[in-house]
């Protein structure tokens, strides 16, 4: 699982590990079903030698929880990557104040009403 890691973009790395613990779940649930217990050795039994369409599919085989989960997490990630715009930055910020509970304002240095 370290080599899938290194070489997943961080959207596709999201849907791997959301993939995975869907596994554990559904293997746990199961299990739970049974009066039994899922143990880590299962999971790996159950993981061994897939690829990774093959690990985001196992449980949802139609792929469509992997498809939304990616194009959620590469919506997340643009956001994250792009600059905040701050609703004061413009000169107009260093000439006006809020005063009151309001949110009025009013130029710096005149008078309150």
């Amino acid at each position: 699982m370290a080599e899938f890691q290194e070489e997943l973009s961080s959207a596709r790395d999201d849907v791997f590990f959301n993939a995975l613990k869907d596994i554990w779940n559904e293997g746990a649930k199961a299990a739970e079903a049974e009066q039994g217990v899922y143990t880590a050795d299962e999971f790996y039994r159950q993981l061994d030698g897939l690829r990774y369409e093959e690990v985001v599919t196992l449980t949802d085989p139609t792929g469509d929880t992997a498809k939304v989960r990616y194009r959620n997490a590469a919506q997340s990630r643009a956001r994250a990557t792009q600059p905040i715009e701050h609703p004061r930055t413009d000169a107009s910020a260093t000439y006006w104040t809020l005063f009151g509970g309001g949110g009025e304002g009013r130029p710096r240095g005149s008078p309150m009403y």
